[in-house]
């Protein structure tokens, strides 16, 4: 296990375009595959709504592939690109 995070979360129900916001306590495990590989679980606790599996890679410093799905409804891919300075 490289990393293990607890963070508040807004979740928003897409049935509805104006309502209440709650806010959801959501929790993410990662490993680390490889130096450039990792794979993670996110699951917000307090819903029933599902999982959330992600894949990244990491190209060089700067740019990175992110993956993820719930293998349901939600499935999206994001490229990065980071400079610190």
């Amino acid at each position: 296990l490289s990393e293990f995070r607890l963070f508040p979360t807004q979740i928003i129900d897409p049935k509805q375009r104006e309502g209440d916001r709650i806010i959801g306590l959501a929790g993410e495990a990662a490993i680390d595959l490889t130096n450039n590989i990792s794979f993670s679980v996110l699951k917000i606790l307090n819903t029933d709504l599902p999982a959330q599996f992600g894949f990244r890679y990491r190209l060089n410093d700067n740019w990175m592939i992110r993956g993820s799905s719930n293998f349901e409804d939600d499935t999206r891919g994001v490229i990065e690109y980071e400079l610190r300075f």
